[in-house]
């Protein structure tokens, strides 16, 4: 490719400090170097461009899946919310339990979810519910 010349005036310090570190850049003439580093900037400045126009888009596409993660949940616990007002009122149609013997249970519920992070079985209120546990 064939280079054309140009004239550029640099601060006597920085021609210094490019005199000084052209070779440790593999660099075989001090014009290299300059144009290894106009080339750099270069490509720096146009990355800032792409930043600019792809950050947008990135942030509304993150923002719209967790808008719609965020609607998918709200579906399964209404779902889940009518399942158990179901299962609540149908024990309760079936058992006639006191205050106190309620009281005890929703603290009994409580630290059994704290202590197994939500993952309820069946086998395990079955245990509890015939005093296996």
């Amino acid at each position: 490719m064939k280079k054309e010349q140009m004239n550029v005036a640099l601060d006597p310090a920085l021609k210094a400090k490019i005199r000084g570190m052209y070779k440790s850049d593999n660099c075989s003439t001090m014009t290299e170097f300059v144009q290894k580093a106009v080339e750099f900037y270069i490509g720096y400045l146009e990355s800032q461009n792409s930043v600019n126009f792809i950050a947008p888009i990135i942030t509304d596409t993150i923002k719209s899946t967790v808008y719609a993660t965020e609607q998918r949940l709200a579906r399964l616990l209404f779902k889940e919310a009518v399942e158990t007002a179901k299962l609540a009122n149908i024990t309760a149609a079936f058992h006639n339990l006191d205050d106190n013997t309620l009281k005890s249970l929703h603290i009994r519920c409580v630290q059994e979810v704290s202590k197994i992070n939500g993952i309820l079985t069946l086998e395990d209120a079955t245990k509890f519910q015939n005093g296996d546990e």
